[in-house]
C-alpha cells in the first residue's frame, strides 16, 4: 500500500511544484539534455530562446535553432548560467547542443507551431 501511495504521490507532487513555479500565461516549451547526470536546459517561447548551460562538464552550451523564415542560427555560450535572446521570428525548430567552438552532443530537434 505505501509503495503503491508512494509512485502516485511523488508525480503529482512534482508536477503541483512544476505548474505553480510557472506564470499561468506561460506557453512555452522547456526540456534538458543531460549526460551522465551533467544537463543543459532550454526553453523556447515564442520568438524567445533561452539556453542554461548547469552542466559544469568544461564544455558551453547550444541552443541550435531555425525560425520560422527558414533561418539557421542559433544561441552559443561557454560559460555556465542561462543566455536568452529574442529573435525577429518564431523559432520553428530547436536543440540542445555542447559548444566548444562547434556543436557537438545534439539532442532531439523539438518542433514549435
Amino acid at each position: 500500500m505505501i509503495k503503491r501511495l508512494a509512485g502516485t504521490v511523488v508525480p503529482v507532487l512534482a508536477a503541483t511544484a512544476l505548474l505553480t513555479a510557472s506564470p499561468a500565461s506561460a506557453a512555452g516549451t522547456g526540456w534538458s539534455s543531460c549526460d551522465r547526470g551533467l544537463c543543459d536546459y532550454a526553453y523556447v517561447e515564442g520568438a524567445i530562446g533561452t539556453i542554461t548551460d548547469d552542466s559544469d562538464d568544461g564544455v558551453g552550451a547550444a541552443l541550435d535553432l531555425y525560425l520560422s523564415s527558414g533561418e539557421h542560427t542559433g544561441i552559443f555560450m561557454i560559460a555556465m548560467g542561462p543566455k536568452a535572446k529574442t529573435f525577429k521570428y518564431p523559432i520553428k525548430q530547436a536543440r540542445i547542443c555542447n559548444w566548444n567552438g562547434s556543436l557537438s552532443s545534439c539532442g532531439a530537434w523539438k518542433y514549435f507551431q
